[in-house]
């Protein structure tokens, strides 16, 4: 009995503790708990980005239902003058991701607002430089070959882009100087008020008063106003206690090496973002250019805007390095230079495909394929990069996390559900998409031409969002967590500049296929074999000699630092 209970027992406890059951909630409690550290940072962020978008998705549907002419104009601002602007200002801003994160983690932290007081100078000073582009956008619009009417009209619209233009010098720093101290509820808190007041003002101007483009451009310049103000007042008046002591005069000093510093940081970037506004003009040299300028026009306009985004959560990856690996060391200061000087490259998001019998199904208006091309970059965007992009900057984060902890198997498990999180993600929008291809176009036009373009490109248009759910994970998120920036900065540049473009111009050109073949061009032959390549990089990578170089690293710079 005795025996026979004790083995029952035996047998009981045996399968209480089945290594495979055991193994399969080891598996789900650790997916969870990932999952969770991932969320953390995601979310605050996630609603703030999401917030800010809409204020662009509002303005270009008010823009859209006023009239395709209008439309345009307001395009061609965003994407060539706004865009051109955007990149070296967003560049030069984070300088301060390095030099916050420093100081924050050295604990000076009285210097986190000098040297956002430093880059408030160094930024207007280079607004100023750059104020022609706005009072001369006519001229020089009519010597890249735009329409005149477009160029004239754009030229009334850009004047009234001036003041958001200085917006920028005090919104970017303000913001790295939130995120180096992880304040991103500050940023999200205002980022919805600021949407609360565009969307109430643009109904005022446009419908109310009846301003018209103009309306909207204003609106934009007094959002982003109100947006800078809710973020200052907090950051003066008593939010930051330890790193705002008030002006100080320490900000003149040491301004030509944070120029410098400033520049080299802004370098990587603005190659990238010049890049895809070189092609708008370039384009508009096709001989088919009905398609070509219109739709690249649009859709960099949504670019344009739109790398503000991933460029602050960029800025918010290397602050919370800090403050993650910082608790018992030093600031990382070799993955800190790099990090600055590397961007996510953006790839292209317009719908595209190089078979001239899909050319002539779009043989449209010029204007009416911007409002298609514009429809297709705001629903892109909107489903798929602020949600996703949010992954590629956040998976940096665990990864830096486990590197810098010593834990090569964490990073390759952070890495694992990162990316499958943002393909479950980038699945479920490509779903969408095809369940209401006749509805999404509503939100954006009410033209026919461009309900019926889209409901024909659905498919594609869930094809782009699937494969940008994978790539820029990779790009940004594990190559920039684990210190592979400058080996990914090469690969962008060889797959952009080597492969992407001669093989768009190739398409483009050469073989008569137009906007489409250059859009291909840049996706099959620029963002798909990048993918290709990082994939193959990221399975090779052995990450428990990472981890080792990661805390050598650590170790070298605290002791440099100390």
């Amino acid at each position: 009995m005795g025996g026979r209970g004790g083995g029952e027992e035996l047998e009981s406890l045996l399968k209480s503790h089945n290594p495979a059951e055991e193994d399969g909630r080891g598996l789900k409690k650790r997916v969870w708990v990932e999952t969770k550290k991932l969320w953390q940072i995601v979310g605050p962020a996630m609603f703030s980005r999401l917030t800010s978008y809409s204020m662009l998705v509002i303005t270009q549907a008010f823009a859209g239902h006023l009239g395709d002419l209008e439309l345009a104009a307001i395009s061609i601002v965003n994407n060539v003058i706004i865009g051109f602007n955007l990149g070296l200002l967003l560049g030069m801003a984070s300088a301060l991701e390095t030099l916050c994160g420093q100081a924050f983690g050295a604990k000076k932290y009285h210097m986190l607002g000098v040297y956002m007081q430093r880059s408030w100078i160094v930024l207007f000073f280079c607004c100023l430089l750059l104020l022609p582009t706005y009072l001369f956008t006519t001229p020089v619009l009519k010597f890249l070959g735009q329409p005149d009417d477009i160029a004239e009209l754009s030229g009334v619209v850009s004047l009234w882009a001036i003041p958001l233009h200085f917006s920028f010098a005090l919104s970017f720093p303000l913001q790295r100087f939130l995120q180096c101290q992880v304040k991103n509820h500050v940023t999200a808190y205002s980022a919805a008020v600021s949407l609360v007041v565009h969307f109430l003002v643009c109904w005022l101007f446009v419908n109310g008063l009846k301003l018209g483009v103009v309306g909207t451009m204003a609106t934009i310049s007094i959002s982003w106003w109100v947006n800078v103000f809710i973020t200052l007042a907090y950051s003066v008046c008593g939010g930051c206690p330890l790193t705002w002591t008030g002006l100080s005069s320490e900000a003149f000093t040491g301004l030509w090496e944070f120029l410098k510093l400033s520049a080299s940081s802004g370098v990587m970037l603005c190659l990238e973002n010049w890049y895809y506004r070189i092609l708008i003009i370039v384009t508009g040299n096709l001989q088919n250019a009905q398609i070509a300028v219109d739709s690249l026009s649009i859709c960099m306009a949504i670019n344009g805007w739109e790398m503000m985004i991933p460029l602050a959560f960029f800025a918010g990856t290397g602050a919370t390095w800090n403050n993650i690996l910082l608790k018992e060391r030093y600031f990382l200061e070799d993955v800190g230079n790099k990090n600055i000087t590397f961007r996510i490259w953006v790839r292209s998001h317009a719908l595209t495909g190089f078979l001239r019998s899909w050319l002539d199904h779009f043989r449209m208006k010029p204007f009416t394929v911007y409002l298609l091309a514009k429809l297709i970059q705001n629903v892109n965007r909107l489903l798929t990069d602020y949600t996703l992009r949010l992954y590629t900057n956040h998976c940096s984060v665990r990864v830096a996390n486990e590197l810098g902890a010593g834990n090569g198997k964490g990073a390759r498990f952070a890495t694992i559900v990162s990316v499958t999180q943002s393909l479950i993600i980038g699945l479920f929008f490509g779903v969408i998409i095809m369940l209401f291809h006749n509805q999404i176009a509503w939100i954006f036009s009410s033209s026919e031409a461009v309900l019926v373009a889209v409901n024909k490109l659905s498919i594609l248009l869930a094809f782009t969002v699937l494969l940008n759910s994978i790539q820029p994970v990779l790009s940004a998120g594990v190559a920039v967590g684990s210190g592979w920036q400058s080996y990914v900065a090469y690969i962008n540049l060889g797959c952009y500049y080597c492969i992407g473009l001669p093989f768009g111009f190739l398409m483009g050109w050469v073989f008569k296929f137009g906007v489409m073949g250059i859009w291909a061009g840049m996706i099959f032959g620029g963002t798909a074999v990048q993918t290709l390549i990082l994939c193959f990089i990221t399975l090779r990578c052995d990450w428990e000699k990472e981890a080792q170089k990661a805390n050598a690293r650590v170790n070298k710079w605290s002791s440099t630092i100390k």
